[in-house]
Protein backbone atom coordinates (compact mmCIF):
# COMPACT_ATOMS: atom_id res chain seq x y z
CA UNK A 1 0.00 0.00 0.00
CA UNK A 2 1.38 3.49 -0.71
CA UNK A 3 1.38 5.85 2.08
CA UNK A 4 -1.02 8.91 1.01
CA UNK A 5 1.45 12.30 1.68
CA UNK A 6 -1.32 15.17 0.97
CA UNK A 7 -3.44 16.73 -1.18
CA UNK A 8 -2.35 19.29 -3.66
CA UNK A 9 -2.86 21.23 -6.73
CA UNK A 10 0.25 20.65 -9.67
CA UNK A 11 0.13 21.57 -13.08
CA UNK A 12 0.80 18.71 -15.43
CA UNK A 13 3.37 20.32 -17.61
CA UNK A 14 5.15 19.79 -13.87
CA UNK A 15 4.75 16.05 -13.76
CA UNK A 16 7.19 13.79 -15.37
CA UNK A 17 6.28 9.90 -16.81
CA UNK A 18 8.50 7.48 -17.99
CA UNK A 19 6.56 7.23 -21.15
CA UNK A 20 2.69 8.21 -21.90
CA UNK A 21 0.20 6.99 -24.86
CA UNK A 22 0.38 10.06 -26.82
CA UNK A 23 -3.25 10.97 -28.01
CA UNK A 24 -4.86 13.43 -30.72
CA UNK A 25 -6.49 16.43 -29.63
CA UNK A 26 -10.16 15.38 -30.44
CA UNK A 27 -9.42 12.37 -28.23
CA UNK A 28 -8.00 14.71 -25.36
CA UNK A 29 -11.00 16.61 -25.49
CA UNK A 30 -13.56 13.77 -25.00
CA UNK A 31 -11.51 12.18 -22.20
CA UNK A 32 -11.64 15.76 -21.03
CA UNK A 33 -15.82 16.33 -21.60
CA UNK A 34 -15.81 13.08 -20.05
CA UNK A 35 -14.44 13.77 -16.83
CA UNK A 36 -16.29 17.30 -16.40
CA UNK A 37 -19.65 15.54 -17.29
CA UNK A 38 -18.55 12.75 -14.04
CA UNK A 39 -17.21 14.96 -11.15
CA UNK A 40 -13.89 17.27 -10.38
CA UNK A 41 -12.77 14.52 -8.58
CA UNK A 42 -11.77 12.37 -11.22
CA UNK A 43 -9.27 14.24 -12.26
CA UNK A 44 -6.96 12.93 -9.48
CA UNK A 45 -3.66 11.69 -10.45
CA UNK A 46 -1.09 9.96 -8.03
CA UNK A 47 2.63 11.05 -7.81
CA UNK A 48 5.48 11.11 -6.47
CA UNK A 49 7.16 14.13 -5.65
CA UNK A 50 11.15 14.00 -6.84
CA UNK A 51 12.15 17.46 -5.95
CA UNK A 52 10.64 21.18 -5.66
CA UNK A 53 8.02 21.51 -8.51
CA UNK A 54 9.32 17.90 -9.99
CA UNK A 55 6.63 15.30 -10.03
CA UNK A 56 6.41 12.10 -11.44
CA UNK A 57 3.51 10.11 -12.16
CA UNK A 58 2.01 6.67 -11.04
CA UNK A 59 -1.59 6.16 -11.72
CA UNK A 60 -3.66 8.09 -13.86
CA UNK A 61 -2.15 7.65 -17.23
CA UNK A 62 -5.45 8.24 -19.48
CA UNK A 63 -6.11 11.12 -18.05
CA UNK A 64 -2.51 12.63 -17.67
CA UNK A 65 -2.32 11.75 -21.59
CA UNK A 66 -5.63 14.34 -22.00
CA UNK A 67 -4.62 16.87 -19.85
CA UNK A 68 -0.75 17.13 -20.99
CA UNK A 69 -2.28 18.00 -24.13
CA UNK A 70 -5.12 20.37 -23.74
CA UNK A 71 -4.53 22.13 -19.87
CA UNK A 72 -0.80 21.48 -19.48
CA UNK A 73 -0.32 24.69 -17.26
CA UNK A 74 -3.95 24.06 -15.40
CA UNK A 75 -3.29 22.32 -11.79
CA UNK A 76 -5.27 19.61 -11.10
CA UNK A 77 -6.14 17.89 -7.95
CA UNK A 78 -3.65 15.05 -7.21
CA UNK A 79 -2.37 12.67 -4.45
CA UNK A 80 1.04 12.98 -3.49
CA UNK A 81 2.86 9.61 -1.64
CA UNK A 82 6.17 9.10 -0.44
CA UNK A 83 9.26 9.21 -2.66
CA UNK A 84 10.67 5.51 -3.79
CA UNK A 85 13.46 4.21 -5.84
CA UNK A 86 12.94 3.95 -9.77
CA UNK A 87 12.41 0.90 -9.73
CA UNK A 88 9.67 0.37 -7.11
CA UNK A 89 8.52 3.26 -8.89
CA UNK A 90 8.27 1.09 -12.10
CA UNK A 91 6.99 -2.27 -10.14
CA UNK A 92 3.75 -0.19 -9.17
CA UNK A 93 2.88 1.65 -11.98
CA UNK A 94 2.71 -1.94 -13.68
CA UNK A 95 0.98 -3.78 -11.01
CA UNK A 96 -1.27 -0.82 -11.20
CA UNK A 97 -1.70 -0.56 -15.23
CA UNK A 98 -1.69 -4.28 -16.17
CA UNK A 99 -4.95 -4.94 -13.64
CA UNK A 100 -6.64 -1.31 -13.62
CA UNK A 101 -5.90 1.38 -16.36
CA UNK A 102 -6.03 1.14 -20.29
CA UNK A 103 -2.68 1.77 -21.74
CA UNK A 104 -1.01 0.89 -25.11
CA UNK A 105 1.04 -1.88 -25.37
CA UNK A 106 3.87 0.13 -26.18
CA UNK A 107 3.68 1.55 -22.46
CA UNK A 108 3.84 -1.32 -20.55
CA UNK A 109 6.38 -2.49 -23.06
CA UNK A 110 8.31 0.19 -22.04
CA UNK A 111 8.38 -0.08 -18.62
CA UNK A 112 8.96 -3.89 -18.21
CA UNK A 113 11.75 -3.44 -20.68
CA UNK A 114 13.04 -0.94 -18.62
CA UNK A 115 13.06 -3.04 -15.17
CA UNK A 116 14.83 -5.71 -17.70
CA UNK A 117 17.96 -3.70 -19.24
CA UNK A 118 18.41 -1.50 -16.17
CA UNK A 119 17.97 -3.60 -13.04
CA UNK A 120 18.43 -6.61 -14.69
CA UNK A 121 15.01 -8.15 -13.60
CA UNK A 122 13.70 -11.23 -15.35
CA UNK A 123 10.45 -11.94 -16.89
CA UNK A 124 9.85 -14.13 -14.02
CA UNK A 125 11.00 -11.44 -11.16
CA UNK A 126 8.69 -8.72 -13.08
CA UNK A 127 6.05 -10.96 -13.04
CA UNK A 128 6.58 -12.19 -9.13
CA UNK A 129 6.71 -8.59 -8.61
CA UNK A 130 3.50 -7.42 -10.24
CA UNK A 131 1.55 -10.68 -9.29
CA UNK A 132 1.07 -11.29 -12.56
CA UNK A 133 1.58 -14.98 -14.46
CA UNK A 134 4.82 -14.75 -16.60
CA UNK A 135 2.99 -15.07 -19.75
CA UNK A 136 1.24 -11.39 -19.13
CA UNK A 137 4.95 -10.32 -19.22
CA UNK A 138 6.40 -11.73 -22.48
CA UNK A 139 2.60 -10.73 -24.18
CA UNK A 140 4.68 -6.79 -23.80
CA UNK A 141 7.93 -7.75 -25.55
CA UNK A 142 8.91 -8.16 -29.12
CA UNK A 143 9.44 -11.75 -30.47
CA UNK A 144 12.45 -12.92 -32.07
CA UNK A 145 12.47 -12.56 -35.56
CA UNK A 146 10.72 -9.05 -35.63
CA UNK A 147 12.68 -6.55 -37.68
CA UNK A 148 14.09 -3.66 -36.05
CA UNK A 149 12.45 -1.39 -38.85
CA UNK A 150 9.34 -2.98 -38.17
CA UNK A 151 9.42 -2.29 -34.71
CA UNK A 152 9.62 1.20 -35.57
CA UNK A 153 7.32 1.69 -38.40
CA UNK A 154 5.06 -0.15 -35.13
CA UNK A 155 5.63 2.60 -33.03
CA UNK A 156 5.03 5.24 -35.52
CA UNK A 157 1.74 4.06 -37.28
CA UNK A 158 0.27 2.64 -34.10
CA UNK A 159 0.13 -1.07 -34.90
CA UNK A 160 -0.99 -3.50 -33.60
CA UNK A 161 1.94 -4.96 -31.38
CA UNK A 162 -0.22 -8.67 -30.95
CA UNK A 163 -0.91 -8.98 -34.54
CA UNK A 164 3.29 -8.64 -34.78
CA UNK A 165 4.00 -11.36 -32.25
CA UNK A 166 1.32 -13.39 -33.55
CA UNK A 167 2.85 -13.44 -37.10
CA UNK A 168 6.33 -13.91 -35.18
CA UNK A 169 5.87 -16.72 -33.30
CA UNK A 170 3.15 -18.89 -35.66
CA UNK A 171 4.41 -22.20 -36.58
CA UNK A 172 2.25 -22.65 -40.00
CA UNK A 173 3.32 -19.47 -41.63
CA UNK A 174 6.20 -19.97 -44.43
CA UNK A 175 9.20 -17.84 -43.04
CA UNK A 176 9.17 -16.44 -46.56
CA UNK A 177 5.65 -14.94 -46.14
CA UNK A 178 6.37 -12.95 -43.27
CA UNK A 179 8.19 -10.16 -43.99
CA UNK A 180 5.22 -9.28 -46.12
CA UNK A 181 2.58 -9.57 -43.50
CA UNK A 182 5.04 -7.50 -41.18
CA UNK A 183 5.10 -4.86 -43.69
CA UNK A 184 1.47 -4.94 -44.02
CA UNK A 185 0.42 -4.94 -40.25
CA UNK A 186 2.71 -1.61 -40.08
CA UNK A 187 1.05 0.70 -42.86
CA UNK A 188 -0.64 3.53 -41.63
CA UNK A 189 -4.10 3.19 -39.86
CA UNK A 190 -5.98 5.04 -42.67
CA UNK A 191 -4.29 2.92 -45.38
CA UNK A 192 -6.94 -0.04 -46.24
CA UNK A 193 -4.13 -2.25 -47.67
CA UNK A 194 -3.27 -2.49 -43.80
CA UNK A 195 -3.04 -5.90 -42.69
CA UNK A 196 -6.07 -7.06 -40.26
CA UNK A 197 -6.54 -10.08 -37.76
CA UNK A 198 -9.13 -11.73 -39.82
CA UNK A 199 -6.98 -10.99 -43.01
CA UNK A 200 -3.70 -13.15 -41.19
CA UNK A 201 -6.38 -16.08 -40.49
CA UNK A 202 -7.13 -16.23 -44.10
CA UNK A 203 -3.22 -16.80 -44.40
CA UNK A 204 -3.06 -19.11 -41.41
CA UNK A 205 -6.08 -21.39 -42.66
CA UNK A 206 -4.23 -21.66 -46.22
CA UNK A 207 -0.66 -22.56 -45.10
CA UNK A 208 -2.85 -25.45 -42.73
CA UNK A 209 -3.97 -26.39 -45.39
CA UNK A 210 -2.16 -26.26 -48.48
CA UNK A 211 1.79 -27.56 -49.07
CA UNK A 212 4.18 -25.29 -51.40
CA UNK A 213 7.10 -26.44 -52.89
CA UNK A 214 10.42 -25.67 -52.19
CA UNK A 215 10.82 -23.27 -55.40
CA UNK A 216 7.60 -21.77 -55.22
CA UNK A 217 8.73 -21.08 -51.15
CA UNK A 218 11.80 -19.32 -52.34
CA UNK A 219 10.71 -17.88 -55.21
CA UNK A 220 9.71 -14.16 -53.76
CA UNK A 221 7.62 -13.22 -56.43
CA UNK A 222 5.47 -16.26 -56.51
CA UNK A 223 5.26 -15.85 -51.71
CA UNK A 224 4.61 -12.00 -52.56
CA UNK A 225 1.44 -12.96 -55.11
CA UNK A 226 0.29 -15.52 -53.32
CA UNK A 227 0.56 -13.44 -49.43
CA UNK A 228 -1.40 -10.49 -51.32
CA UNK A 229 -4.16 -12.63 -52.79
CA UNK A 230 -5.10 -14.50 -49.56
CA UNK A 231 -4.60 -11.27 -47.32
CA UNK A 232 -7.57 -9.89 -50.46
CA UNK A 233 -9.87 -12.87 -49.20
CA UNK A 234 -12.55 -10.92 -47.87
CA UNK A 235 -13.33 -10.04 -51.37
CA UNK A 236 -12.91 -14.03 -53.12
CA UNK A 237 -15.25 -14.77 -50.04
CA UNK A 238 -18.38 -11.98 -51.10
CA UNK A 239 -17.71 -13.13 -54.66
CA UNK A 240 -18.60 -16.97 -53.63
CA UNK A 241 -21.22 -16.12 -50.86
CA UNK A 242 -22.91 -13.54 -53.54
CA UNK A 243 -22.62 -16.80 -55.89
CA UNK A 244 -23.88 -18.82 -53.31
CA UNK A 245 -26.73 -16.63 -52.84
CA UNK A 246 -27.90 -16.57 -56.20
CA UNK A 247 -27.84 -20.43 -56.61
CA UNK A 248 -30.03 -21.19 -53.25
CA UNK A 249 -32.22 -18.53 -54.33
CA UNK A 250 -32.49 -20.32 -58.04
CA UNK A 251 -33.50 -23.41 -56.03
CA UNK A 252 -35.91 -21.81 -53.69
CA UNK A 253 -37.78 -20.03 -57.13
CA UNK A 254 -37.65 -23.79 -58.87
CA UNK A 255 -39.16 -25.52 -55.47
CA UNK A 256 -41.80 -23.06 -55.07
CA UNK A 257 -42.65 -23.38 -58.74
CA UNK A 258 -42.70 -27.19 -58.40
CA UNK A 259 -44.75 -26.90 -55.11
CA UNK A 260 -47.38 -24.34 -56.90
CA UNK A 261 -47.95 -27.01 -59.42
CA UNK A 262 -47.76 -29.94 -56.69
CA UNK A 263 -50.97 -28.71 -55.36
CA UNK A 264 -53.13 -27.84 -58.34
CA UNK A 265 -54.01 -30.84 -60.24
CA UNK A 266 -54.32 -31.01 -64.13
CA UNK A 267 -58.37 -30.21 -64.51
CA UNK A 268 -60.42 -31.35 -68.53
Amino acid sequence: MTQELHLMYIRPEDIDTFYHDPVSEQTARKRVRSLNNIAYRNYELVVERLSFQHYVLIEGFEKYSALIQLQPDQPVFCHVIDTSNERERLIRILNKVITFEKTSWFFRHTHIKKLMTVYHMSTKDIASAINQPESTVKNFLWREGIPEYIQTLAKRNQASMTLLNDIARSRVLYDSMRIHLFERAVLPKKDRRRLKERHFEHVKLFCKNFSLKESEINDQTFISSLTESLIAGDDQLIFWWRHLLRRLRGRSVRRVYLKHWDKKPYKN
